[in-house]
């Protein structure tokens, strides 16, 4: 068997990333991430990771009976198990906490799962004292229903142990949207991740036990209602049994089959409100089921049902869609965006009167229930796939590492050269938007769908409509394309290579403030998601803002109009090591399939448009999370400013400088199904050139009361002022 670590296929990871997972426990009663993460670490040993677990022999009232302290196979994973120690209810393990002092820093980042056992404060504690980053993966933990059980006991030791360990993490790993948004309701601010668990389709469609019928006592044609999880109250297994009253009225042959550890005693409750129905011969308890067993439940069934309170994910409801199985889900399962997108089932109220139509509706009409199990089918295969969500982890882990040795000063670029291979999303053709490929050489870039022939200059893409927009001097230019062309040349024209290539390093104090003030409220509201994410500074000049972005974690791309710039923006990155990737584009034609980057970001750019909204259009088109839009506002300060000569109402390239309204463009974010984060003015004023007064304002006894007196002019007059701030976030990611 397969021992993570290994490769089975010989693909080499771009960077190989040596990843250790901690955990309390893998015994299959636990399920869910007991049997997941080491299907994780396989798909991450296929693409060339190194991959580890430690975890404890812990099996609830029992221990599991396996070799502890060394290494050994656990379904296809490296996995180190452990005695445990006193006290046991805390899952401590004294031999883990020595085993991972041992080895945590021969891993480049610590995966840590679950939160409020001794494994997580160990892990944490080592993987700081030892400099190696770590990752949280609460699995629902801090959702809502979770949070609030014994909320008085966890918030004292959240105040005193947990928050502390959740502040010093890299990152956290989220597997729903629904599970991002209760983090960050409790005011965590550490970058998240939301990556869905991964289903292996393929193991759970592999025919069954054939006697089944037989050990589950249930008719050969038997109507099938299954729920498959932990027996609790919380998972909605008393409101299933009571729906089921109407079901079985209905459908003479149903029968309900529950199956999961009974920890709480919740059958026991049930049994009598059963027989009181005249439903005992007609609802079975099947106990734990794993391996062959499950799988068989799952294609045997023909409705399953999870009417849950709280559900960070919903593993079962992707495994029995897996497997063709028409699902019925509460709102409160995460993955009831999946199932309501793709068709895969019906989303119904936690209402047994609500679930009992539902799975009426599955049985009565098998035509429909047909088309939901095959929709099922397809959104697992598109969605879930390990390939699909170990890629998603394997950026996770890049990112993270990579940040982290930023801040250590030994970035992987310093370790691995670059190659000369371009990397990020696939190309685009700006003409028709067919996917583009190089030619062998990567010079040139061709679309097969309509012609179109784009090239590579120095390493740069240019991939502009008419690419002869791109040729030209980097300091003087002369163009006879339109508004476009006039802006790219006035782009090279204006400065001098090497003060576009630093600024604002080495520019007086204040005028750094104000740029990176500008930053600031650019990113504030989501600046500590931009670890890991990806980033296309549209309109990016010289690389500037690409440069705020990559120093802020994100893996960044410069576009822009001018050959020139994107030269520069190539050389900043290389100056200080960030990464970033130039290419030249233009922003109303931007050269990505919808929804391709996490941000889309512009400063000061769409202004020199002669409609800034075509261009707004397409950065909304090619986001995947976030726009990002600072440009000049419309205000009475900036026509006195026009006429006092301090602004521009014309560029020199011709261009009518084109100021915005944060209202405008805030609706017209949210009627592309964005949801506006910030919309807002501010006063805002420097040179491009900063001056002989800029550096008497920066002197270290002058500076502070400048910045004071900003603060102040800007909190009681912002709100007039002549720039506009516009952040949005992508309504529903999962349509």
């Amino acid at each position: 068997m397969l021992v993570c670590g290994e490769s089975w296929d010989g693909v080499d990871a771009r960077h190989p990333v040596r990843i250790l997972h901690v955990i309390p426990w893998l015994a299959p009663r636990y399920g869910g991430p007991a049997i997941l993460v080491p299907q994780a670490c396989v798909g991450l040993a296929e693409r060339g990771h190194h991959v580890e677990i430690v975890t404890t022999i812990a099996n609830r009232s029992s221990v599991l009976d396996v070799p502890t302290g060394r290494v050994i196979d656990w379904a296809g994973a490296a996995a180190t198990f452990h005695p445990l120690s006193m006290p046991s209810r805390y899952v401590t393990s004294w031999s883990m906490l020595a085993d991972l002092r041992r080895r945590v820093s021969t891993f480049d980042v610590v995966h840590i799962h679950y939160l409020y056992r001794f494994h997580g404060v160990a892990a944490a504690a080592v993987a700081r004292s030892q400099g190696v980053p770590y990752i949280i993966q609460a699995h629902g933990c801090l959702d809502p229903w979770h949070r609030h059980q014994k909320r008085r006991a966890k918030d004292l030791y959240h105040a005193v142990i947990e928050d502390p360990i959740i502040r010093g993490a890299s990152a956290m790993l989220c597997t729903s949207r629904r599970e991002e948004l209760s983090i960050r309701d409790l005011g965590y601010t550490v970058p998240t991740w939301v990556i869905p668990i991964g289903i292996d389709a393929d193991e759970l469609r592999v025919p069954g036990v054939p006697d089944f019928a037989v050990a589950t006592g249930i008719g050969a044609d038997a109507r099938v209602v299954t729920f498959l999880g932990r027996i609790s109250a919380k998972k909605g297994v008393p409101l299933l049994v009571e729906s089921f009253r109407s079901t079985a009225a209905a459908f003479p042959r149903a029968h309900l089959l529950i199956a999961g550890p009974d920890d709480e005693g919740i059958r026991r409750g049930l049994m009598p409100i059963i027989a009181n129905a005249g439903l005992a011969d007609r609802v079975t308890f099947l106990g734990v089921v794993v391996g062959p067993e499950k799988r068989t439940l799952l294609q045997r069934s023909d409705v399953f049902v999870l009417a849950s309170a709280d559900e960070s994910f919903g593993i079962a409801v992707a495994e029995a869609m897996a497997v063709g199985c028409p699902v019925v889900v509460s709102p409160d399962v995460a993955i009831e965006d999946v199932v309501r997108a793709s068709g895969a089932g019906l989303v119904v109220e936690r209402d047994p009167s609500a679930i009992a139509n539902a799975i009426a509706t599955i049985l009565s009409e098998p035509t429909r229930a047909a088309a939901m199990g095959e929709a099922g089918r397809r959104a697992v295969d598109e969605r879930f796939s390990w390939p699909t969500v170990a890629a998603q982890m394997e950026a996770m882990y890049d990112a993270v590492v990579s940040a982290s040795r930023r801040r250590a000063g030994r970035s992987i670029a310093a370790k691995a050269p670059t190659t000369g291979t371009w990397s990020g999303p696939a190309f685009r053709c700006p003409c028709c938007r067919s996917v583009l490929a190089p030619d062998a050489s990567n010079a040139t870039w061709n679309c097969e769908a309509c012609g179109w022939t784009g090239s590579t200059a120095g390493g740069i893409p240019i991939l502009l409509p008419q690419p002869a927009m791109a040729e030209h001097d980097e300091l003087d230019h002369r163009h006879a394309h339109g508004h476009n062309a006039a802006q790219a040349a006035h782009v090279d024209r204006v400065a001098k290579q090497e003060f576009e290539i630093v600024r604002p390093h080495g520019t007086p104090r204040l005028y750094r403030f104000l740029l990176g003030e500008k930053f600031r409220r650019a990113v504030g509201p989501i600046r500590p998601h931009l670890v890991g994410a990806s980033a296309l500074s549209v309109c990016g000049g010289s690389g500037m803002d690409a440069e705020f972005l990559a120093r802020a974690g994100a893996t960044v791309i410069s576009s822009g109009l001018s050959l020139g710039a994107a030269t520069r923006a190539k050389a900043r990155s290389e100056r200080y090591g960030l990464g970033i990737r130039s290419i030249v584009a233009d922003v109303e034609h931007l050269p990505y399939a919808d929804q391709s980057v996490d941000l889309v970001a512009v400063h000061d750019g769409l202004h020199d448009l002669d409609d800034p909204y075509a261009g707004l259009s397409e950065m909304a088109r090619v986001a995947r999370r976030w726009v990002v839009v600072t440009e000049p506002a419309r205000a009475p300060i900036t026509r006195l400013a026009v006429r006092l000569r301090l602004a521009l109402e014309t560029k020199e390239t011709g261009n009518r400088v084109a100021r915005m309204e944060p209202s405008e463009v805030a609706a017209f974010l949210e009627a592309r199904r964005y949801v506006v984060l910030r919309a807002q003015r501010y006063a805002m004023y420097y040179p491009h050139h900063p001056g002989a007064v800029f550096r008497l304002l920066s002197r270290p006894f002058v500076f502070p009361i400048v910045r004071v007196g900003w603060d102040l002019a800007n909190g009681l007059l912002g709100r007039f002022g002549n720039k506009m701030v516009v952040v949005a976030e992508r309504r529903n990611q999962a349509e």
